[in-house]
């Protein structure tokens, strides 16, 4: 199982994403940004390497996920807008979790 993916489409417009945003880190991690009603929340940030890393080059970007996320989640997948229809990228993991029922204080839970 692969720590990280992304279709070839999806990596072209997120190399225009990070271009047209001026970003020249190269390095991008995946990051647990925490738990909400609906259940687990990953994000992107630019990071450097540690040492419980998992390391998936793509071109010339460098993907890092920590391995107890790979394990708790199985790796994760990165889409485009025009492969989710969302209007922009959408990060999931491969692995879901059963923690996120929904909760009687958001609107969007119900």
């Amino acid at each position: 199982m692969k720590a990280f993916s992304m279709s070839e489409i999806a990596y072209k417009e997120f190399l225009k994403f990070l271009e047209e945003n001026n970003v020249t880190s190269k390095s991008i991690r995946i990051n647990l940004a925490g738990h909400g009603c609906g259940g687990p929340v990953f994000n992107i940030v630019l990071d450097e390497q540690r040492t419980n890393d998992e390391v998936t080059k793509i071109e010339d970007l460098t993907f890092l996920v920590d391995k107890d996320l790979i394990a708790q989640f199985g790796g994760f997948t990165l889409t485009c807008d025009e492969e989710n229809g969302l209007g922009g990228f959408d990060l999931q993991p491969l692995l879901r979790t059963d923690d996120g029922d929904g909760c009687s204080t958001c609107p969007g839970c119900h």
